[in-house]
């Protein structure tokens, strides 16, 4: 590349990685990156090659930004059953799976995991125990996979009722995306590059 493509590549490179940066911002800002997972995919290409947002090519440069498949339900909501939330998308026969409630349950910091309790050895309690687990023997027992899956059986319960709420309720537009990648956004980007490389442009297109 000459001097002026180059000037205007590396110009192109830094503004869309700013834009990223812009995206995750508002997304943060909307209370909707608990995890930061669905911020970290913003500009990576899904089979995890390298980031490139800006390519050249022959009839000029071209720009490509990466987004998770599900980022338009987060900007734009999902009407409920019950409720319009004013989205083009809508709950209609599936309720959301609990699996990634339960995940954002546990980074929201509304359900943890038990803490485990260090209790010193004392041999009399112990073979207290051990006797009674004799006496017991044959009976159900209260084990610690039995409280383990009755834990667990709560957490999903939870998680589903938060799971029915959604799907009757929907889920209210974040409009992260909207709000830096919209028509005045693109008429800024259109300007900028009028004012800041219309020579290089002009460099470009004699040779």
């Amino acid at each position: 590349m000459t001097e002026a493509e180059v000037e205007i590549f590396n110009g192109l490179t830094d503004y869309w990685n700013g834009v990223v940066q812009e995206l995750k911002k508002s997304l943060k800002d909307a209370g909707k990156n608990a995890s930061g997972n669905t911020a970290a995919q913003f500009g990576v290409p899904p089979n995890g090659q390298e980031v490139r947002l800006v390519t050249a090519t022959a009839s000029g440069y071209s720009i490509k930004l990466w987004m998770p498949y599900y980022y338009d339900f987060i900007d734009k909501g999902v009407n409920g059953v019950k409720k319009n939330q004013g989205s083009p998308y809508k709950y209609t026969d599936k309720m959301p799976p609990i699996a990634p409630i339960r995940t954002w349950m546990q980074n929201r910091g509304i359900v943890t995991p038990r803490p485990k309790k260090k209790v010193p050895y004392d041999p009399i309690k112990a073979k207290a125990y051990r006797l009674k687990r004799k006496l017991n023997k044959g009976r159900p027992k209260n084990t610690r996979s039995g409280k383990k899956s009755d834990y667990d059986s709560m957490l999903n319960g939870i998680a589903f009722a938060i799971a029915r709420g959604i799907y009757n309720n929907g889920t209210k537009p974040s409009n992260f995306y909207t709000n830096v990648i919209n028509s005045q956004k693109f008429a800024n980007f259109e300007a900028k590059i009028q004012q800041q490389w219309a020579d290089y442009v002009i460099e470009v297109i004699k040779v």
